[in-house]
């Protein structure tokens, strides 16, 4: 078959040199990559060389220290052998010892038995010791008062169950005849029935907290003077959050008012742990200026009342201080409990401003040695007076003399703590009776004493007199510290259910949501509305004012 195809004209010498000097050249190039690798290589051998040589240095350096240590190591197990020996002949020695005390103890025992000797210290008999439940109780009553019998007198019909007003009731029903209706003397059933009228009955239902997903469909909208395009969002839920505003306002009053835990709450609920403590954090960080405000307000109050507990944080052990009044319920957890915690929250770090200081604040508390670094005036706690009149005498029971010592001020102590709990009786007799029980205690704590103990605890009454009689002139100031007492009791129980919290942001939301809606709460207010309240309006407003949104102050 003939070719059609004209053939390659064969190459030329010149481009055959050519060719051959390109070849040359990339050989040339790949000898000299070569060679710079090989003297690369013989450097890194001749570095490892060097290294080897150190190494062999060292290697004998640790070689004669093993030999030294091994030499050392002889002689203390020579030690340790010797002092074992010793070990054993004083267990041998002490067990000796052990039960001679034992014969001794026993013999000791059967002597005391012999001579009918009582130290005092005995428990009651058929009880020898054991926890305050297995005590026994004071002596029964008289049988003429075992005899009568309390609620109200024999055939008394009763008052009856009290109603709730009209603007209470959520819901109002009606019920009629149904296929399940049957009449209770006949087997009549369903449309035989006729309404005669109504009666009325009222009971509590309750309506289980349920978690629904919702879908919203968000309407784009135009504005038809600017053009702006924008969606209508929903008002319950903040932007791109998960959760609405009413699932965050329940798990704040859950975990932060009502001492349930975070865990519990979402195994119950069906969220992740750490979703929902980022939204406790978000949350407070929302309520932060409302805290800052509280902080603040509280140190310009007439009267608070203040106390401190231990708060753990991340297994380490610090404090969590509360001040309270009818207004205010104001928390901080710090990790000590020094005095320039509450320098801090009262403003006075320096001295120019300890001189702006409230001064005419009265400030109830357990006499804390701290709380005296305040330039405030101070209400000690009767309560805590009292405790300390108790243990004077049970540090010295056979005292006749601090025995009516205590008879005389304990009474008077717990009658000035009624007092202030009354609060139905007009402020002419209030004052008249506290002025009464004042010099009567006066009379009491100065009086000549000498007892040490009795002269030890008048002490405290005449170093500071001013420290003991804010209630008799204001009515307003209690002379005990029970309601910072009380309001720091679910903080205690949610610390020994949960042992504390797990770091700062969880510290810090605790001490904002602790105290944003304990004050919400104290105020009469529904902490529950306030928070929806509020993320309503961070949710249009990232600037709006959430402090107007708490209750008015009781005055």
């Amino acid at each position: 078959m003939a070719n059609w195809f004209p053939s390659k004209p064969p190459p030329s010498v010149e481009d055959r040199l050519r060719l051959q000097q390109a070849k040359l050249a990339a050989i040339l190039a790949e000898l000299s990559e070569v060679r710079a690798s090989i003297a690369a290589k013989e450097r890194y051998v001749e570095q490892c060389r060097r290294e080897k040589s150190e190494c062999e240095m060292v290697i004998y350096d640790l070689r004669q220290a093993s030999r030294r240590l091994e030499a050392d190591n002889t002689c203390l197990r020579k030690e340790l052998e010797e002092c074992r020996r010793r070990l054993a002949d004083f267990q041998a020695a002490n067990d000796e010892n052990r039960e001679l005390i034992k014969q001794l103890s026993a013999e000791n025992k059967k002597l005391e038995k012999k001579l009918n000797i009582r130290s005092g210290n005995e428990a009651p008999f058929g009880h020898s010791g054991g926890p305050s439940t297995l005590r026994p109780f004071k002596k029964n009553s008289s049988e003429e008062a075992q005899k009568k019998k309390g609620g109200a007198r024999k055939g008394h019909a009763g008052c009856g169950r009290r109603m709730v007003p009209p603007e209470r009731i959520d819901k109002v029903e009606k019920t009629s005849s149904s296929k399940d209706t049957a009449c209770p003397s006949c087997s009549c059933a369903g449309d035989e029935f006729i309404i005669k009228g109504y009666e009325t009955r009222q009971y509590t239902r309750m309506v289980p907290a349920r978690v629904e997903t919702v879908q919203t469909h968000m309407c784009r909208l135009v504005c038809a003077k600017c053009g702006c395009s924008f969606l209508a969002r929903p008002d319950d839920v903040m932007p791109h959050a998960k959760y609405s505003n009413s699932f965050l306002a329940d798990m704040a009053c859950e975990c932060y008012l009502h001492r349930a835990t975070i865990g519990s709450y979402c195994s119950r609920h069906g969220i992740p742990r750490g979703t929902a403590l980022n939204m406790m954090d978000s949350l407070a960080g929302w309520l932060e200026p409302v805290y800052e405000m509280l902080g603040e307000e509280i140190i310009r109050e007439e009267w608070l009342h203040g106390d401190e507990t231990v708060w753990y944080n991340d297994g380490h052990r610090g404090y969590a201080w509360g001040f309270f009044n009818r207004n205010y319920s104001y928390l901080i957890f710090p990790d000590s409990r020094a005095g320039k915690v509450i320098k801090e929250m009262f403003r006075i770090d320096s001295p120019e401003a300890a001189e702006s200081c409230n001064t005419d604040m009265v400030l109830v508390h357990d006499r804390y040695a701290v709380y005296a670094s305040i330039p405030v005036k101070h209400q000690n706690c009767f309560e805590h007076l009292k405790r300390d009149l108790v243990e004077m005498l049970d540090s010295d029971p056979e005292s006749e003399e601090a025995q009516r010592f205590t008879d005389a001020l304990k009474p008077l102590l717990v009658e000035a703590m009624h007092l202030c709990a009354n609060k139905v009786i007009p402020d002419e007799e209030y004052y008249l009776k506290a002025r009464k029980i004042k010099e009567q205690i006066l009379a009491v704590v100065n009086a000549p004493a000498k007892d040490p103990g009795v002269q030890g605890y008048q002490y405290i009454w005449r170093s500071k007199p001013e420290n003991f009689f804010h209630w008799v002139e204001n009515r307003k100031v209690r002379c005990e510290n029970n309601l910072a007492e009380r309001e720091l009791r679910p903080l205690v129980i949610t610390r020994k259910i949960s042992f504390g919290t797990q770091g700062e942001k969880g510290l810090r939301a605790r001490q904002v949501l602790g105290s944003v809606l304990g004050t919400v709460k104290i105020r009469g207010g529904d902490p529950y509305q306030f928070i929806c309240d509020v993320l309503q309006a961070l949710g249009r407003d990232k600037k709006a004012d959430i402090c107007k949104f708490l209750p008015p102050k009781a005055h």
